[in-house]
């Protein structure tokens, strides 16, 4: 991707399934970016092998409705001017990076494959698919986007900090080789209510 991809109404699809099928956009069967923004209210990203590897795909949609690598390689997508929608997110050999600037991060449904890491960034963060929908093997990162942003855990929701209820931490599938809440030089409070993890957590 080098300069904008703009759809006011309907779908921008971008599909990069292998080296054969190269264009400026893509490289050996990834999705990757130089310069630019792919705007439109709904999009679906699918490749060989990554997409935003080299870079973070940035984004300006209501809704990614797929995006999803074939081979091995990362998803690597923010959202620069707001809240983004996810309805899923697969890898089968990567992990996932998903960032909505400004914004809400809604995630239904992710699966990073063969230890792949996730890690998700955003001042609110919701988790909104079944039970056991946010699936894989490697560790996966809740974090504010703000330092200062307060994380309430286990809470009842719907305040300004970055809330993460019981029912959202059920959506996180048994399997994780490990489970962060928070950033590392985070200064905003956090509480944590009584709740049960299934894999190693920090917080």
């Amino acid at each position: 991707l080098s300069g904008n991809v703009n759809a006011t109404v309907g779908t921008v699809t971008i599909t990069a399934d292998s080296a054969a099928q190269d264009t400026a956009a893509d490289t050996d069967g990834a999705i990757t970016r130089a310069s630019g923004t792919v705007t439109a209210a709904t999009a679906t990203l699918s490749a060989a092998t990554g997409i935003g590897g080299s870079g973070t795909i940035e984004v300006n949609l209501t809704t990614l409705t797929s995006a999803a690598v074939s081979g091995t390689g990362s998803i690597d997508i923010s959202d620069t001017a707001g809240g983004l929608t996810v309805t899923n997110a697969t890898t089968s050999n990567g992990g996932i990076t998903l960032a909505a600037v400004g914004g809400t991060l809604s995630v239904a449904a992710a699966t990073a494959g063969t230890g792949g890491n996730m890690l998700y960034t955003a001042d609110e963060i919701e988790l909104t698919g079944a039970a056991n929908s946010i699936v894989g093997t490697g560790t996966i990162t809740l974090r504010p986007e703000t330092v200062g942003q307060n994380i309430e855990v286990a809470g009842t929701g719907g305040t300004a900090a970055l809330d993460l209820t019981a029912a959202e931490l059920g959506k996180l599938a048994n399997g994780f080789s490990g489970i962060t809440i928070g950033r590392a030089d985070g200064t905003g409070l956090v509480t944590v209510n009584a709740v049960t993890f299934n894999d190693p957590i920090t917080i």
